[in-house]
């Protein structure tokens, strides 16, 4: 799922986190004294190879669903293609505002953060439940601070809401469409 996400959307890249993190929640019980020996190797070792084999599904998805990220001829031939990176460099520069472009026109005086949240309330999901998904984010990250029972649960999800919508909602061009990745985790 990560590489056919990166392969559609390249800023989903942040997704790597969230796999590290789900990793360390995983292993997180070899760290108690009273676990055998035994149980923490085979915590690791499941997760060892869980990483690899994610690693490979994730590159074999990107490889099939971006060919155009590589020169080729052929499935092997794995190396970036230039003009691939170049159109990367080019949307990086219209997204940041550098380009002096009339599209970017509508982006100045727009508020970094409550601008793409009030139209992600607003219109993205509307009021009720708008209101309602960050309240529970909110909530969700009070039980985790307190410790609660079954708080953990929450943990990747919110992470995930917070970085993503952190780096996304301070961007130049912040149209609902870029914060699409968050509205399942709100949810």
């Amino acid at each position: 799922a990560f590489g056919a996400a990166i392969a559609s959307r390249i800023n989903l890249a942040f997704l790597i986190g969230l796999l590290g993190l789900a990793v360390i929640v995983q292993i997180a019980p070899i760290f108690d004294r009273a676990l055998a020996r035994g149980e923490r190797e085979r915590i690791l070792g499941r997760a060892f190879l869980g990483c690899v084999l994610a690693g490979i599904g994730a590159f074999l998805a990107f490889r099939l669903g971006n060919p155009y990220a590589f020169m080729g001829p052929g499935f092997f031939g794995l190396s970036l293609n230039p003009r691939w990176l170049q159109d990367l460099a080019t949307a990086q520069t219209l997204v940041r505002g550098d380009a002096d472009s009339p599209p970017n026109f509508q982006w100045l005086g727009r508020a970094p953060y409550f601008f793409p949240w009030w139209n992600m309330v607003m219109w993205g999901m509307g009021l009720a439940f708008g209101l309602t998904a960050w309240a529970s984010l909110i909530w969700a990250g009070w039980r985790i601070i307190r410790g609660r029972p079954g708080a953990l649960a929450n943990l990747i999800p919110l992470i995930w809401v917070l970085v993503y919508f952190g780096y996304m909602g301070r961007q130049w061009v912040m149209t609902m469409r870029y914060f699409l990745p968050i509205y399942m985790a709100l949810a």
